[in-house]
């Protein structure tokens, strides 16, 4: 028996007063040459005998369950196994696709000989049964525009505007086995996948149309704290973890998005965490950075700051701060003259002299950049050498679009 030119992926958990309507959503389309690959992973409910029954109904239902509860990152990546289609898509057993849609991404994808087709979705709310569009947050884009992978994610963060997981792509399966896989550390791993994906594809064809339905289920909010902490990690490890499986090339065009990624799923993080007192905030922030102590966790130098900071430059600290400021500097062919400390531990960090700033010379017209934690920036302003320094900026301000100086003709901020 031949293989169908589509897998239709179908990850499954405890959906059992959705399941059968996003099955339906598949069969019911008019493109026919397909399979639907369901994991069950180890339902609660009764979305396994569900499955079972509606599998045997349908020959193209081929059905699989876990012995045991894996997470969707491991049953997604199973049904990918089990998977011969030349294309997947994927599809959530609470969401379902609109009616058309799978004829439609496979003219698209043969038309334009594309490695994927990356598609948009409505989203639904489950307390009031409307579709809701989004398409007007994709004015800037042209549909059925042709990108590399990188393009699309690059256009996708200028735009503010991220939208990845596995239910946007249309793509064929050998490149999704060549150059990703869903992770099976985290809960929500979708954002990996999408983003280790695009990265690696030559031509990604925008589609420029809702063909899927996102479902949100009434169950309940994330706002306590124990939960918002718990997401806030996740939103740290995905941009960790991406930027390291795109900062790896040395393409610098990579290494700069990847950047972009990491900054946004920070902000994300910081969001997430918004809700705390200050002190909480402060605490898992530091207590992230100490876990990972990757770069660019933090700060990311914006063009405008490059523009004002010129002659010698000094990074006050020798912490994952300060390393990711010189990192950034020394990338941009900045003039890193060396580290400052209060307490000097060492004699160099990075191949650049470490100088305690009891007994510095401060040059005449230097930059000295404060790269260590905000709590520590008023003990550090009030040393006297630094006061001697000519032009003072904070690591804080190095990420947001205007930088802004504590003194040196700048914006005052203290």
């Amino acid at each position: 028996m031949p293989s169908p030119i589509l897998s239709v992926i179908i990850p499954v958990y405890n959906t059992e007063k959705y399941i059968e309507r996003c099955i339906a959503s598949v069969e019911g389309q008019s493109f026919s040459d397909y399979e639907i690959i369901c994991v069950d992973d180890a339902s609660c409910d009764d979305s396994y005998n569900i499955l079972k029954r509606l599998s045997d109904k349908n020959q193209k239902i081929k059905l699989f369950r876990n012995p045991q509860n894996k997470g969707a990152g491991f049953t997604k990546n199973l049904a990918i196994q089990k998977a011969s289609g030349k294309y997947l898509c994927f599809v959530d057993s609470d969401d379902y696709l609109i009616e058309g849609a799978l004829k439609l991404l496979y003219e698209m994808a043969i038309e334009y000989n594309a490695d994927d087709v990356f598609y948009l979705s409505y989203s639904m709310a489950e307390s009031s049964q409307k579709l809701r569009t989004a398409i007007s947050a994709w004015e800037n884009f042209t549909d059925r525009h042709i990108y590399s992978g990188i393009e699309l994610l690059n256009s996708m963060l200028d735009n503010h505007n991220l939208t990845v997981g596995a239910v946007h792509h249309f793509v064929k399966r050998d490149l999704v086995q060549k150059y990703t896989s869903f992770s099976e550390r985290v809960v929500n791993d979708d954002m990996e996948f999408s983003c280790n994906l695009l990265a690696n594809l030559k031509r990604v064809l925008f589609l420029k149309k809702e063909l899927y339905v996102y479902f949100h289920r009434n169950s309940g909010s994330i706002s306590n704290t124990k939960k918002s902490v718990r997401l806030a990690h996740e939103y740290i490890m995905h941009g960790i973890n991406i930027y390291n499986s795109l900062s790896i090339s040395g393409d610098k065009t990579s290494q700069r998005i990847a950047r972009k990624l990491l900054k946004h799923n920070v902000l994300v993080a910081e969001n997430t965490v918004a809700s705390l007192t200050p002190d909480l905030k402060q605490d898992f922030l530091q207590e992230i950075f100490r876990e990972t102590a990757a770069e660019g966790l933090y700060i990311d130098v914006s063009k405008d700051t490059y523009s004002k900071i010129h002659g010698d430059i000094y990074i006050y600290g020798c912490g994952n701060y300060a390393l990711d400021i010189y990192r950034q500097l020394m990338m941009n062919e900045m003039n890193v003259c060396g580290f400052i400390q209060t307490n000097v531990d060492k004699k160099e960090l990075a191949g650049k002299p470490v100088f305690c700033i009891s007994d510095f010379n401060v040059p005449q017209n230097a930059f000295l950049i404060i790269g260590t934690s905000p709590k520590f920036y008023k003990e550090i302003l009030s040393v006297p050498n630094v006061k001697m320094f000519s032009n003072v900026i904070l690591a804080e301000s190095l990420r947001y679009d205007s930088a802004a100086y504590v003194w040196g003709g700048y914006e005052s901020i203290v």
